[in-house]
């Protein structure tokens, strides 16, 4: 619980900027670990609450808290870019990103279902290989996205 409040939310942010980067460019693979550097507790802040928030919707019911799983999405998009922004900004613009775009998000999702499913029939192994696939699409995606708002 802890290692993912204080390292894997800070490496989620850390591995979203390097496929925003491999956009355009050939990210180093130190790229990663980017969000230890800067602005380190604002980004673990930040992703606190939004799995804080996500869990709490959760509870409340599962497709609100789905829907605001969506809603949330681009915040660490948006942290590996900025790491500087506040809470409220965040969440602000993730909202605006996402606005009409939830169910297109969510069939994408499914879209790579298939892929995960024969990525895993290989013992796990496989997902090394497609795993990329989906986290480089989902950058294009918030590259879209921001360009829209």
């Amino acid at each position: 619980m802890l290692q993912t409040i204080f390292i894997g939310n800070v490496i989620v942010v850390g591995k979203n900027g390097y496929f925003i980067k491999n956009n355009n460019e050939n990210p180093e693979l130190s790229e990663i670990f980017k969000g230890f550097k800067g602005n380190y507790l604002n980004v673990v802040k930040i992703l606190f609450l939004m799995d804080l928030k996500t869990l709490l919707w959760l509870f409340l019911f599962i497709v609100p808290g789905v829907i605001k799983a969506y809603e949330y999405s681009m915040i660490p998009y948006l942290l590996a870019e900025n790491p500087n922004l506040s809470a409220d900004e965040a969440f602000s613009l993730s909202k605006q990103m996402t606005t009409g775009q939830k169910m297109d998000l969510f069939v994408l999702d499914l879209s790579f279902l298939g892929w995960i499913i024969l990525g895993a029939i290989c013992c796990g192994i496989g997902l090394l290989f497609v795993q990329p696939y989906p986290e480089a699409t989902k950058a294009e995606v918030y590259l879209i996205l921001k360009h829209r708002i």
